[in-house]
């Protein structure tokens, strides 16, 4: 079974979310997955919680202001 625990713009503790979810997928043998904010990817996946990003832009480097690059979630 997989589940994704898309936390969109919702006003909680990214890290305490992929803790909890991290430890369910454990003990369940069930992959949980979350999707933070981007400024919140790298302490989700420091919690060895599956971290998907929520969106990558399609543009490469250059002036693309806003842009999330998949690359610098990768």
């Amino acid at each position: 079974m997989f589940v994704l625990v898309n936390l969109k713009a919702y006003p909680c503790d990214p890290v305490a979310v992929a803790a909890a979810a991290r430890d369910v997928a454990d003990a369940t043998d069930t992959t949980i997955a979350v999707a933070p904010q981007t400024a919140d990817l790298a302490r989700v996946a420091d919690t060895g919680a599956t971290t998907y990003a929520q969106h990558v832009s399609p543009v490469g480097h250059g002036s693309h202001t806003g842009s999330t690059l998949a690359e610098s979630v990768a």
